[in-house]
This record gives structure tokens, sequence and C-alpha cells, in this order.
């Protein structure tokens, strides 16, 4: 209050004032965070202490830890100052899930910290006591908006390295942030995001990435009922991942997410039975470009019995099957045990490659699981089953370094042979529906000769 008083200012807002902790209304004051944030004339960000007892070092004297100065022959030195990066980096603030949304949202950000105060805007100035930064870029590395997979990838993988104090708040924290999507110009439909999905382009964001093992986040109770969060959703899973497939392709200029295709509709159902197609193949020449044999005997499959309507999707099952965020389509699938898995070895550089199996059809490396999976793959095989999720078409140097890197066979003196990679799921069956394990590569020559089958699925 006397730092705002200081700033000639009147309000003042405190989460933990301003929400009445035992009242019903506080759920609904923070679902309106995102608004009460963005339009703030500035937020104040503690970056130093461990709770509110700790006070804004600076405000009053003798706050802060004494500046050291030395007399060097006749001239007085001293330390310089932590830049806003390492002071964010060291604070337990950064590492709270809540307070992720709120930083992001204002429009001026004044840190205080134990060593200075920082002025940050939106527009990439940092001011600082020491030193003024027209175009500062520690606040967006250390929040994920300077990502090579894109804006919303670098907010997950931020985002997804803190910690809430309730598992149920995971969506509610990041929901607030969608505005910041519109920032992108093939992500302008602000708001819309399915089960933290952004609706548009939303095939290739079910491609994220763990990067250790990750635990099923329990359900939450809404109204006396059992809301589960997805498991094809990052949503779904406490710790850390990260989208490590759109850093390889945002390479290509223009031309990052269009590749992405799958061979049927695919429609999301709510809990609350609310149905929405989220992907839509695309009838026209950019199905045909692809010359990937696998492809074009897909497309013209005639036992794939295609559905483009609402209407064909519809599965009385699973409408009423409340609390579920179900994803529905129809694609190729596979018995997971037609496939071994091979632990990588240590490659001597003292970091652990075994989270990555490879998998083995009759003995050949045809593909691999991307990041460590959240189960033992291994000796649960007999258990699972492979769906095919979506292509990845033309990027033909991108694609052939990625199944490099993983060990994977292909025809590298014919091209054209092989202009995609097929992405799977490994899924385990849960209660009549089926659950995400792990993501994997294949190589689709390999896939080719295998016994597949067209099926409906119901992912959730």
């Amino acid at each position: 209050m006397v730092l705002v008083q200081e700033l000639h200012e009147r309000y003042l807002w405190v989460d933990r004032l301003c929400l009445i902790q035992d009242n019903l209304s506080k759920h609904d004051g923070i679902r309106n965070m995102g608004s009460i944030y963005s339009h703030a004339l500035l937020t104040i960000i503690a970056l130093s202490g461990e709770d509110a007892n700790h006070g804004l070092p600076g405000v009053f004297p003798g706050s802060r830890p004494p500046q050291m100065i030395q007399r060097v022959k006749g001239v007085h030195l001293m330390p310089a100052l932590p830049d806003l990066q390492y002071a964010l980096e060291a604070s337990l603030h950064t590492t709270r899930g809540w307070t992720f949304p709120e930083v992001l949202l204002s429009s001026r950000r004044l840190f205080v910290s134990d060593r200075q105060v920082y002025f940050n805007c939106q527009k990439g100035i940092v001011r600082g006591e020491d030193s003024c930064q027209e175009h500062d870029p520690s606040f967006e590395a250390v929040y994920g908006l300077a990502s090579q997979s894109g804006l919303y990838g670098g907010l997950v993988k931020s985002y997804t390295r803190r910690s809430l104090t309730y598992d149920t708040d995971i969506v509610d924290a990041f929901s607030g942030i969608s505005s910041l999507l519109s920032r992108e110009d093939q992500m302008n439909r602000r708001g819309e995001l399915a089960a933290g999905l952004p609706l548009l382009n939303f095939l290739p964001h079910l491609l994220w990435v763990p990067e250790n093992s990750l635990v099923r986040r329990p359900p939450r109770t809404s109204d006396q009922l059992e809301d589960h969060f997805p498991s094809w959703s990052w949503i779904g899973w406490r710790g850390p991942v990260s989208y490590e497939l759109l850093r390889l392709t945002s390479t290509i200029p223009r031309r990052p997410l269009k590749s992405f295709l799958a061979p049927c509709p695919m429609k999301y159902i709510q809990p609350n039975g609310t149905q929405a197609i989220v992907y839509q193949p695309d009838q026209g020449a950019e199905r045909n470009r692809c010359s990937c044999t696998t492809w074009k005997r897909i497309n013209h499959d005639p036992h794939a019995g295609m559905p483009t309507s609402l209407d064909e999707l519809a599965d009385p099952i699973v409408t009423h099957l409340r609390g579920r965020h179900i994803l529905r389509f129809r694609t190729l699938t596979l018995p997971a045990a037609s496939f071994s898995c091979m632990e990588e070895e240590d490659d001597g550089d003292g970091e652990d490659a075994s989270d990555c199996p490879r998998l083995l059809y009759h003995g050949q490396v045809c593909g691999s699981i991307i990041g460590q999976p959240s189960a033992d793959v291994a000796s649960n095989l007999p258990r699972y089953k492979w769906i095919l999720l979506c292509y990845v078409q033309g990027l033909v140097f991108i694609i052939f370094d990625l199944m490099r890197m993983r060990g994977i066979d292909h025809d590298s003196e014919n091209p054209e042979s092989c202009r995609c990679v097929l992405f799977f799921l490994l899924v385990e069956p849960r209660e009549g529906l089926w659950e995400r394990v792990a993501l994997a590569i294949m190589n689709p020559g390999v896939f080719e000769g295998t016994n597949f089958q067209w099926e409906d699925i119901q992912l959730a």
C-alpha cells in the first residue's frame, strides 16, 4: 500500500484479500483473473522471499542487503546489479502456476527483487535502477514467448514446469492466456481452446512430447460429478512437456503446421455432451500432393468409410459418458504386440538414452517412441494398441533428419517413395475407451506391410 501511494495511485488488488477464500464466488473470480490483470494499470511482482510476510525490499530504508563498495586506487567500484533474467530464474515466484497468466497478461510489470526494481512493458523495454534495455529478451526467454516451437509451444513448455497447489486448477490457470495466441497469424481466433489445445490447427497440437515420465492427473469434482482430464491433452498429466515436433517444422517458412494430415475427421465431445468437429481433412489438391504410397493407399481404401458429418460420427454410448473429454475418429489400428521394443544404448556422453525406446518389426527398426513413455511399454504391449494419429506431409529433409536421429530405416536414395512420417499413439483400454500411453513415429514402408485395420476410436 505504501508503494501504491508513492506511485500516486489509489487502488490496489491483492488476490488473497480480494478473492473471498471461503466463498463460492472465489471460483468465478479465478475465471476472471485474465480480465483483471490485463486491465490493471500496473502489476507489482515480488521476486524475493517465500511468502507475503517478506515484504517488498527497497520500500523502507534498510529492507535491502547492503551493496558492497570498494575503493581501488582512488576509484570507487561496486559489482553490477543482477539482470532481470537472473532475478526471474532465481525467484520462487516463477515456479508457481497461478502467477504465470497474471504476469503474462499484465500490460506493465514492476518486478521487485532484493537487489533492485525492474520495470517491463509489452514493448520489451526493461528499465532497471542501473540500466535501461530497449529490447531486453529476458522476460520473453523465461516465460516462453520467444520459443522456436511457436508461441503456444513456448507457453506450454514454460507453464508445465510450474507447480500448482491444486491439480484441478490446471485448466483455469492456463485458459486466461488464450488471448495471447492472437499474436500469431495462424492463431487469430482468441480464446478457442479444447481441453487446453488450440482449436485452430488442432491436429499438430496433439503431438506434445513428455520430457520425463509423467503421472496421470486425477479427476476433479464439479457439481458433484467427476470431470476427468483427457489423456490426449497435456493437461491430463503432471510434469513438463514440450512441442519438439513443432520446433522441427518451424524451420520451413510459412508452412509450420499445414502439412499435418489425418485420414478422417475428428470430433470433440465435451463432458456436457456438446460436440464439434475439431479436424476436417482437406478434400482439395492438398490431399493429393503427397506421393507417399501409404498416403495414397489410405485415401483410396474402399473400407475407410470416411465420415464427413456429425451425424455420421454420432455414438449414443459416448454421449452418455459424463465427465469425459472424448476425441472420436476413424483411423487405422494395429495390435501393439505386433512390435517389440528395444531400449537405446548409452552413447557414452553420460546421458541416459533409454528414455526413447525404438520399435522393431520382424527385427527391423521401424520406429521410435518420442519422449519418455508414461508406463512400462515393453511388458504391457499385449494390452496396448497402436492407432494412426496423423501424417507429416512434405518437409522431406527434416523428416529424414528426424528418422535418422531415431535410427529408423528409410529409402534415402528415393525420397519420393517416402514423403511423410506416420505418427502413432500407443493407447490402453480404460472403461470401454482408450487412453494415451505414448507418441511414436513409424516408417511408412514398414507400416504398409502390416495387417492394419480400420476402427472407430474413442480416445479419452
